[in-house]
């Protein structure tokens, strides 16, 4: 098991800093999203460079800090076709350089028909899921010829909203590179206790063998006045560090250790969406459920 951070909640710096700063708080791999992490002209989409790319390797390898995750986080189902293209060949683009990286794995959310990805009435429906399918077996496609994976992450308010339709996809793209990064908050929509269980046993029966990375987080409803707030999973919510929200402490976290434990391949865990400050004491979080099974 390896605990990681994503690069970005540490701010965008230069490579040297962002590897210090987290190695020093203890952590061992990064879900990195290059042009929300590293400053420069360079990580816009179309000029990635193979000698920038393997010095920024270099940088948190001798950190001891391997991308588990390279984000690129797009719209595969665009309601504008050519920005859809657009998208699809930024992904392309990761998918080339993500072993230049030292990493295996390529994800993004699943999108909605509004461009900014807001929910959208037409996301759950037949033709946006068909959309979603070709978009996603064109990455898939890519991906095999570069031997990577692709990473989908299911949210509640995107094409892909339920366990379920994360499992149809799998069904319907038939490719053993196609992984799940898995956020059992993505998926909340009401809030309860009993929802989260709900929603952690059916993902992990229905695609557990495909989970490579878990984000570890946990929420809070928010007033929509108070500052922070965003509308997303249970209507206005607000991150908090993981077992200090509606995730019930350690309860949830412990059963999906139990869970990731009777895996083949041990997924890594990403803690997202924190500041600095908060990451240490997650990470402590996380080693004591994970130690207690």
């Amino acid at each position: 098991m390896k605990i990681g951070v994503r690069a970005h909640d540490y701010g965008k710096r230069p490579a040297a800093e962002l590897a210090s700063g987290i190695a020093e708080a203890g952590f061992s791999c990064i879900q990195l999203a290059p042009a929300k992490a590293l400053p420069g002209e360079h990580w816009k989409p179309g000029t990635w460079d193979a000698a920038e790319v393997a010095e920024t390797r270099s940088v948190f390898d001798n950190s001891g800090l391997r991308v588990s995750v390279l984000g690129c986080y797009i719209n595969p189902v665009h309601p504008d076709p050519d920005a859809r293209l657009s998208e699809l060949s930024r992904f392309t683009e990761c998918i080339r350089f993500c072993r230049d990286f030292g990493c295996a794995l390529v994800a993004t959310e699943t999108g909605s028909h509004n461009a900014d990805c807001s929910p959208h009435p037409l996301d759950r429906s037949e033709e946006s899921y068909l959309e979603l399918v070709e978009s996603i077996g064109t990455l898939v496609g890519a991906a095999e010829d570069a031997g990577v994976y692709v990473g989908v992450e299911g949210v509640s308010r995107h094409v892909a909203h339920s366990p379920a339709r994360i499992r149809r996809l799998i069904d319907d793209i038939r490719s053993p590179v196609l992984k799940v990064v898995f956020d059992p908050v993505n998926f909340v929509e009401e809030g309860s206790a009993e929802e989260m269980a709900r929603i952690v046993g059916e993902s992990f029966d229905l695609f557990g063998d495909r989970i490579a990375a878990i984000h570890v987080k946990d929420f809070l409803p928010s007033p929509a006045s108070e500052g922070g707030s965003r509308t997303g999973p249970a209507g206005e919510f607000r991150v908090v560090p993981p077992g200090r929200g509606y995730m019930s402490g350690h309860m949830f976290w412990r059963k999906i250790a139990e869970k990731t434990g009777a895996l083949a391949a041990q997924p890594d865990l990403i803690i997202e969406d924190l500041k600095p400050s908060e990451m240490a004491a997650a990470r402590e979080f996380v080693l004591a459920c994970w130690g207690s099974v």
